[in-house]
């Protein structure tokens, strides 16, 4: 099971962006999607598009502050994820 991340456990005075302070601020443990990329490692597009293309169910909650949108994911979207790049996804080099 996926950990959460230290989002607020920040030094006196330090910058804590608005979108940390909200996510913070819900009750349970979300994750933004550069989080759930290098949770995962892959990059943020590749995490789209499995939700574009509906390849996964996440991500479960979207949050919307001021005119951004904030894609939120569960622990269980993250394994869910994970899950589908470790089964579903096998690369097989192209012929030339």
């Amino acid at each position: 099971m996926t950990q959460p991340l230290p989002r607020m456990n920040r030094s006196e005075g330090e910058f804590v962006p608005p979108s940390d302070r909200l996510i913070s601020s819900l009750d349970g443990v979300y994750y933004k999607l550069t989080e759930v990329a290098e949770l995962c490692g892959k990059s943020e597009a590749s995490i789209r598009r499995l939700m574009r293309k509906k390849l996964v169910k996440a991500p479960s909650f979207q949050v919307i502050q001021g005119k951004n949108k904030y894609y939120l994911y569960t622990p269980e979207d993250v394994e869910e994820i994970q899950t589908y790049y470790k089964t579903e996804r096998s690369i097989v080099p192209r012929k030339v």
